[in-house]
């Protein structure tokens, strides 16, 4: 019996005194942190191409200015990289899934992957250093620095361009149902359809500020912004915080993955089977949400 409860104590205090760092908790689910890319850090704008494997995105090559930004492409399995050719610089990246078309934003206007040659090619907007692209469907949006103004181009017509909104525009997002999530400065908004001249700007938060628009195929939107990464979905009119992530860049999702970039690098977020710090976090929980309560009731 002593033997048994020394023992019964030696895990507990392995439990207790094990580093779960490695451990991040995004919605309701845990996942080991691992680095993909070191040298990477501060990278934008990421976007996930799940046939050939490789993870677009916009990085710093020399300063941190728009200037010295390039389009960066790297396998995640075979973890290696390289810059994307036939663009000047280049900010922004889009993928349309139904039709296997990526596009960039870059220095000169708005360019379109060649897959097969592996090289971007310039189709509009020409002479214009385009700060952010999104698409679905027949419809275009690209935002022209340095006045962030947003356009919208329809079947792909980029000698007619129009403005679709009098503000300042960081980030875009268009669905397949063709709701609009767009922010700047002072909030991130939805414009639901019909999109009329005179369009309403829903006020989704005004607490944060979002760094990348992401979408999946399920119709949840998410935000990674400095204070973590929120999520709403084409229903709703609000955000809920998903993961308390330290200021990350930009962010993709792989298969059961999760990309993101912090300072540094690029990492992944894999499904983690840690079931000894994941017992650990949910016992931590317990006893915040416990003692919460206890606040509540003083």
């Amino acid at each position: 019996m002593l033997i048994l409860i020394s023992m019964s104590r030696s895990r507990q205090n392995h439990t207790k005194n094990k580093t779960c760092d490695h451990l991040i908790k995004f919605g309701n689910e845990f996942y080991d942190k691992q680095m993909l890319f070191h040298g990477y850090g501060k990278s934008y704008s990421m976007v996930m191409h799940e046939k050939t494997g490789d993870l677009y995105f916009s990085h710093v090559s020399r300063s941190d200015d728009f200037d010295n930004r390039e389009i960066m492409a790297c396998h995640i399995k075979e973890e290696t990289c390289r810059s994307v050719e036939g663009i000047s610089g280049g900010f922004a990246v889009a993928y349309e899934k139904e039709t296997d078309e990526l596009f960039f934003g870059g220095n000169d206007g708005v360019y379109q992957y060649d897959f097969s040659e592996k090289v971007a090619k310039r189709i509009g907007v020409n002479g214009k250093m385009i700060y952010g692209v999104a698409i679905a469907g027949k419809y275009f949006f690209f935002i022209v620095y340095p006045k962030k103004a947003l356009y919208i181009v329809k079947d792909r017509d980029f000698k007619h361009p129009l403005k679709f909104l009098d503000a300042e525009v960081e980030n875009i997002l268009l669905t397949k149902s063709l709701n609009v999530y767009l922010s700047n400065m002072t909030a991130l908004y939805k414009i639901e359809p019909p999109h009329r001249p005179t369009k309403k700007l829903i006020v989704i938060d005004d607490q944060f500020h979002v760094r990348q628009l992401v979408k999946k195929i399920n119709g949840s939107v998410y935000m990674c912004t400095f204070e973590g990464i929120y999520e709403t979905n084409e229903t709703s009119r609000k955000a809920v915080k998903v993961c308390d992530l330290d200021k990350p860049f930009g962010m993709a999702f792989y298969e059961s993955m999760i990309l993101y970039s912090d300072e540094h690098a690029i990492h992944s977020l894999v499904l983690s089977n840690d079931y000894e710090c994941i017992n650990k976090s949910l016992a931590d929980m317990d006893i915040l949400r416990s003692r919460f309560s206890v606040m509540l009731e003083l």
